[in-house]
């Protein structure tokens, strides 16, 4: 308990705050479009589906907070990933589809592992720039996933056959 409250006076000393780090999906949207660059969408009125958790919060593995896409789509395919805020957790997001465009929105974790499978041709990106505490990623040559993490390790895994 001592180690969640430390963690948590922690992330209060970085200035974060859930309003600032808020955005709505279309700007979190345009936002991972401005990220990637290069992309086959619409900049303006891009096409979207939404991927989130049964809940907002889930607190230690209570809350449902993982989230799975194993569809394979011919087209290339925007989603906008909501995994809400996770403590005490072990999170898995299960991204596969090869033609799967993501766009991580308002990640955060505290105290836990955040593990991502994404899908050798898959693309991600996060929709703001993260802010992180005592935090260990393993995520080799991935992309930006931005977010905010306290005492967190994130794990990210290409799943090639």
């Amino acid at each position: 308990m001592k180690t969640l409250i430390s963690a948590l006076l922690l992330l209060s000393t970085t200035g974060w705050t859930a309003n600032s780090y808020a955005l709505d999906a279309d700007q979190a949207i345009k936002n991972c479009l401005s990220n990637w660059g290069k992309h086959p969408f619409n900049k303006h009125h891009p096409k979207y589906r939404v991927l989130k958790n049964r809940s907002k919060v889930s607190i230690l593995n209570q809350g449902g907070g993982d989230i799975k896409d194993t569809r394979t789509t011919s087209r290339p395919d925007l989603v906008l990933v909501k995994p809400g805020v996770s403590v005490l957790n072990k999170t898995r997001l299960t991204l596969t589809n090869p033609n799967g465009w993501y766009c991580l929105h308002n990640n955060v974790n505290v105290l836990t592992k955040l593990y991502v499978t994404l899908g050798c041709k898959s693309h991600i990106a996060s929709s703001k720039d993260g802010v992180n505490v005592l935090v260990k990623n393993d995520k080799g040559d991935e992309e930006n996933m931005g977010s905010v993490n306290v005492l967190t390790k994130t794990y990210v895994e290409r799943k090639c056959k």
